[in-house]
């Protein structure tokens, strides 16, 4: 009855192997993964953050003369570092008259 479960050596050694590499190879996967997710997410932010500044830039004249053109009397126009700048206070009392 005692000797009823015997496992040799080998196999025990086997499945000790088994057991360490998967639990290697699993822990490998999943910090792989997070940096890929990491990367991939501070990647399509700077893309958008280039795209946003691009087409503000570009759109900055036209705003700025569509600005002009309509003579707002408040400053609804967004300033930024290139073209765009809204009339100031005291242009809108020389427009009125």
């Amino acid at each position: 009855m005692r000797n009823a479960l015997r496992f040799p050596i080998r196999l025990k050694i086997l499945i000790t192997m088994l057991v360490v590499v998967t639990g290697v190879v699993g822990a490998i996967v999943a910090t792989m993964a997070n940096l890929f997710h990491m990367d991939k997410k501070t990647y399509i932010t700077d893309l958008v953050s280039m795209v946003t500044a691009s087409t503000a830039e570009e759109r900055g004249p036209t705003t700025a003369a569509c600005c002009r053109r309509l003579a707002c009397r408040r400053p609804t126009c967004w300033p930024t570092s290139n073209a765009i700048r809204c009339l100031s206070p005291a242009s809108w009392t020389a427009r009125r008259t």
